[in-house]
């Protein structure tokens, strides 16, 4: 690719930039996202990294710090977009899940609007001045401060041939052992939903916990998207192929009942429809509630804090105990 414009600057052939992105304006004073563009000698497509939607899900955010200081443009066929923060205020503040500016979640405001909520115009200029000039997207997250999750590829299909046979590609590019393919509405504002749809394959990643840094995560993000690029033939070598079990959607498992949680089900196992996942026990120690599995499936993910609360919080999460991905034609191996 020829020298690209992006963030209002210039980057050359070869070249690297470190550069920031003006996303939104509080009463003083500019939201700025750090964005590295690393533009290859050869043509090839524009490869886009996201991490950081969450502020407290690290190893994402770390892949693509280690993304910046691997990746030489003398080596790079197309250029890589890697953005390792879109949520700078959930990661200044510590804040889990939300932007903590209006309380508001990133994840699902794509493509965003320049007169909505602070967290819908950060998604708008992230969307077209970054994600509307990739050819590809490769989305990053683990598990925040309160969230453990059992390493899986999300995945929606568009029923465009030729994206949808590039998104089959990429979920047995990354060593996991399952993909889910997301069944939610098609205007549902997620990145991997918005993006794929108008052409940009997209997927995003899960692994990690509790907010930890751990170096396991790092090396299966940081692998596979290398596996990536060999398959875009944006650097050398031969990409090396992992079919995983596919899942059919998921299952959030909630809460009915306030108090503590104890849970049984160890992550990544598959679960029958009404086994019993856990409990959740009120202050004089009595069970207020026994959690069963909705349908046949697989224990991805659960929220780690043991108080729990009854009814739908979305900005927390709080009642939110257990993600299950649905068996459909999933192995059933534990």
């Amino acid at each position: 690719m020829k020298t690209l414009k992006i963030c209002n600057k210039k980057v050359a052939l070869g070249t690297q930039k470190f550069l920031s992105l003006a996303v939104a304006r509080r009463s003083v004073s500019e939201i700025e996202i750090p964005v590295t563009i690393i533009n290859g000698v050869k043509d090839g497509p524009l490869l886009g990294i996201i991490a950081g939607e969450h502020g407290c899900e690290y190893p994402g955010i770390m892949t693509t710090l280690k993304l910046s200081q691997e990746i030489s443009p003398k080596e790079l066929s197309g250029v890589l977009a890697i953005l390792p923060i879109v949520n700078v205020p959930s990661f200044e503040n510590r804040t889990m899940w939300v932007n903590p500016i209006d309380q508001d979640r990133l994840w699902d405001k794509y493509p965003g609007k320049l007169d909505g909520t602070m967290s819908q115009i950060i998604t708008y200029n992230v969307f077209h001045e970054i994600i509307l000039k990739c050819n590809y997207v490769l989305h990053l997250h683990s598990g925040d401060l309160n969230e453990a999750l059992f390493p899986h590829i999300i995945f929606r299909k568009t029923g465009k041939k030729d994206v949808d046979n590039i998104l089959n590609d990429f979920v047995s590019l990354f060593k996991m052992q399952y993909a889910l393919e997301y069944h939610e509405p098609e205007g549902n504002g997620t990145l991997l939903v918005e993006a794929s749809k108008r052409g940009i394959p997209t997927i995003l990643l899960e692994s990690g916990q509790k907010g930890v840094l751990d170096e396991e995560s790092v090396n299966l993000f940081y692998n596979g998207i290398l596996n990536v690029m060999k398959y875009l033939k944006m650097i050398k070598g031969k990409p090396t192929f992992t079919k995983p079990t596919m899942l059919s959607g998921a299952v959030d498992v909630l809460a009915k009942n306030g108090g503590i949680l104890h849970s049984y089900v160890k992550l990544g196992t598959y679960v029958k429809k009404g086994e019993l996942l856990g409990e959740i026990l009120n202050v004089r120690g009595e069970i207020a509630e026994k959690i069963k599995s909705p349908i046949d499936g697989v224990a991805l993910a659960h929220v780690t804090w043991a108080a729990v609360d009854p009814g739908f919080l979305p900005q927390l999460y709080t009642n939110y105990l257990y993600e299950i991905g649905r068996a459909g034609s999933a192995e059933k191996s534990r």
